[in-house]
């Protein structure tokens, strides 16, 4: 039995292209749910939804209150499973943990999306370093680009690499047939910006600051321009986008799937500092700017399809230059893949189990 875990809702949409692929094949599998996040339901229709979900930690616990809660759980239940091998996904707690349970239980890890960088461990934090220790735990790492896999060739990781492409473009293939706009959500006057910021080096200062320069755009702009920004359920990250009101920030619950495909299409610009939001835009086509010092997905900064940069002024110009149509970046669709990672990722689990 293939073990499948997910603990937040980006993992979810990348990984159930890969549960989807285990299906199609009839591989006996269970998609658990370590409560990270509340996801019951499949991000669009057709695609998967956990088989089972843990009780996760209560909102506002630490990172090791966290990392604690969910341990014990996933350690208690690796013996009534017996997975013969455990599939995560990315950089959360909950990926680390899933990977920690596996290893310590003797069970083969497969790390969907290793290899990613940014190069310095405390930015993202913890995702640097939980991505870096996966990678040490692993059989299996497979990689999402050619030079995601370099980095771990270079770093010597013990398991096998293996490039697959990014799961993202999978899950997009299969969910932009459902994008809808956002109901009860009035359209844009005008251009459109959308705007996501919820890393915790964002969290107050630098969250309040891109507000400033969202305000200062919708209203110094030549032509009328609406800003859309969808808010984390962390309220320590959306705080600053909720306290002050503006007539041209809309301020937007957390969205389906299909729905954040639907603001991403019609969006002139985009900021975030999101890395799954900034491959979905970059994979449909879209200029984005990176509103960070650091990314882990390089690829798209020097393939030209992304701009990064903390810098406020250099924010509101890069934003001001996609409004105008001005290409700040290039479209180049195919820096995440092809579509089809979920397929070579059960090939390789095929071969290993």
């Amino acid at each position: 039995m293939i073990l499948v875990i997910a603990g937040t809702r980006p993992e979810l949409i990348k990984l159930s292209p890969v549960v989807l692929e285990l299906r199609r094949r009839g591989i006996e599998h269970m998609f658990a749910s370590t409560g990270q996040h509340s996801i019951a339901e499949p991000p669009w229709p057709g695609a998967a939804a956990p088989d089972t979900i843990l009780a996760g930690p209560k909102q506002g616990t630490s990172l090791p209150g966290q990392f604690a809660h969910i341990f014990s759980a996933l350690a208690a239940k690796m013996p009534c499973w017996k997975p013969s091998a455990v599939v995560v996904q990315g950089d959360t707690t909950s990926v680390l943990v899933g990977a920690q349970a596996a290893f310590m239980a003797g069970v083969p890890v497969l790390h969907v999306e290793a290899g990613l960088r940014s190069g310095r461990l405390y930015d993202p934090y913890p995702e640097e370093a939980y991505r870096q220790l996966v990678s040490k735990l692993a059989t299996v790492n497979c990689a999402p680009t050619l030079r995601a896999a370099r980095t771990l060739m270079h770093e010597k990781v013990p398991g096998r690499i293996t490039v697959t492409g990014n799961t993202v473009t999978d899950s997009l293939r299969l969910a932009l047939p459902h994008a809808t706009w956002p109901i009860g959500l009035p359209g844009p006057e005008g251009k459109m910006i959308l705007a996501t910021c919820h890393r915790r080096e964002n969290w107050g200062k630098g969250a309040r600051e891109l507000r400033s320069v969202l305000a200062s755009l919708a209203d110094e702009y030549q032509e009328p321009v609406t800003v859309y920004v969808v808010v984390h359920p962390n309220p320590l990250a959306s705080a600053p986008f909720t306290e002050e009101a503006h007539p041209r920030i809309i301020v937007v619950p957390p969205q389906p799937y299909p729905s954040m495909l639907a603001l991403l299409q019609r969006a002139n610009a985009i900021v975030t500092d999101s890395g799954g939001l900034m491959e979905e835009a970059v994979t449909l086509g879209r200029q984005v700017c990176i509103y960070r010092r650091t990314t882990e997905r390089q690829e798209a900064v020097e393939a030209g399809a992304a701009r990064l940069d903390e810098n406020l002024g250099n924010v509101y110009h890069i934003l001001t230059a996609m409004l105008d149509g001005h290409h700040a970046c290039r479209p180049c669709r195919g820096v995440f893949g092809d579509g089809h990672a979920a397929e070579r990722i059960v090939d390789e689990l095929m071969e290993w189990v």
